[in-house]
Formats: structure tokens, C-alpha cells, sequence
């Protein structure tokens, strides 16, 4: 049985989701579903991550709707690298 996630390894999932889009930017929802999160649990991480700076948010209105895009920072990616490093200790 795996065990539950602890709040560096999810951190690291969202950046590591961040990086791993092909794309510059990633919008918010597609993030969330990489990392496996439901939106309450996402939104707590998302916070965390932004008022860390290891991520950088740009808004964008369309039309009525705001799409939420997201990128990671040097910072992000020297954390998302470390957590990696970790990650594959602890599974030796």
C-alpha cells in the first residue's frame, strides 16, 4: 500500500508537473490533474509554492473567464531537482 504524499513531496509533483509541460506556461487545471490533486488541496500547495516564489503566475481574461497560467522560477526548479534527488534516495 502506498503511503499519503507528505507537503515536500507534493510540492515537488506540482513543480516537477510545471517542468515537465512542453510548454513555457501551464494553466492551472492541467497542473493540478498532473499532480494528482483536487482543487482544495492543490489551492493550499499553489499558495505555499507562489508566496515561496518557486513559481510565477500570469492571469489572462478571455472574455469573462480568467485563465490562470503558471511557470516555474530558478528557485522552483533548484527545489524541484532536490526534491527528485531526495525522492530517489528514500526509494533505495
Amino acid at each position: 500500500m502506498r503511503k499519503r504524499r507528505d507537503t515536500w513531496e507534493i510540492m515537488g509533483d506540482i513543480l516537477e508537473a510545471i517542468a515537465s509541460s512542453s510548454k513555457k506556461e501551464t494553466q492551472k487545471t492541467v497542473i493540478m490533474r498532473r499532480a494528482n490533486l483536487d482543487f482544495r488541496t492543490f489551492e493550499h500547495y499553489f499558495q505555499r509554492l507562489r508566496k515561496g516564489e518557486f513559481i510565477i503566475v500570469r492571469e489572462e481574461r478571455v472574455g469573462k473567464a480568467t485563465r490562470v497560467f503558471l511557470a516555474i522560477t530558478e528557485k522552483g526548479e533548484k527545489f524541484r531537482q532536490l526534491s527528485k534527488n531526495l525522492m530517489q534516495l528514500n526509494d533505495n
